[in-house]
């Protein structure tokens, strides 16, 4: 009774072999695969408007400093991060301390530029006259010519 059973798991093992694709004996049979169709006369208008609009909107973010704007903006988050966990290992009482120095530095800087957020504003005035501010610029500046936009590429037809 065992040969029945051997025989047929010989003859799926021949099936299964025989489904199998072999790169090997098709070279052997001296048949090359055939090259894919050539892709010819493509429309690229749509890939090079949308690439337009991405350099566009690249150089524009470059010109106004945003960029770096943005790019600071994630150094900060990096380096406060950091600064959490280094101050998670120190004395409470010099976190207290760094963190009065970064508030006073900052009232500072809102003392000499006056740009403290306007609920702060009454606060700022009282303490502004004890130290220096921004000195006067005359009011009308000359802005810098804006830069024209990137010329558009041709498009094919």
């Amino acid at each position: 009774m065992a040969e029945p059973a051997a025989a047929k798991l010989r003859s799926a093992r021949s099936r299964v072999r025989s489904i199998r694709f072999d790169a090997h004996r098709a070279r052997a049979a001296g048949s090359k695969p055939s090259p894919p169709p050539a892709v010819k006369n493509v429309n690229l208008a749509p890939a090079t408007d949308k690439l337009h609009e991405l350099w566009t909107a690249l150089d524009q973010l470059f010109g106004e400093h945003h960029f770096i704007t943005i790019l600071c903006a994630f150094f900060a988050v990096m380096m406060t991060i950091s600064f959490y966990r280094l101050l998670r290992s120190i004395s409470p009482g010099l976190v207290a301390f760094i963190l009065g120095l970064i508030f006073s530095l900052l009232v500072l800087h809102w003392t000499f530029t006056r740009t403290e957020p306007a609920i702060l504003t009454p606060v700022i005035d009282v303490i502004a006259p004890f130290f220096p501010s921004d000195p006067d610029y005359p009011q009308h500046r000359e802005k810098p010519p804006a830069k024209p936009a990137p010329a558009r590429p041709a498009t094919h037809s």
